[in-house]
């Protein structure tokens, strides 16, 4: 099981598990994609993580000034 875990993260480096879109009210929502069922939690903690680095990056990007 390790193993497919490791394999599946090393495909997953190359792979979107996380998208931002916006609700119903006009906010942006970001959030992980990944199967619930089966889940266990090295991957709920994998999830967790990218979206906290994806959602950081998105941050500081929108607060750069442009400068064009």
């Amino acid at each position: 099981v390790d193993q497919l875990v490791e394999l599946t993260w090393q495909r997953n480096k190359h792979t979107d598990v996380v998208e931002f879109m916006l609700d119903e009210n006009g906010a942006l929502v970001g959030r992980a994609v990944h199967p619930i069922e089966g889940m266990d939690y090295k991957e709920f903690l994998y999830s967790a993580y990218t979206l906290a680095v994806s959602t950081d990056r998105l941050e500081f990007l929108v607060q750069q000034q442009d400068v064009h």
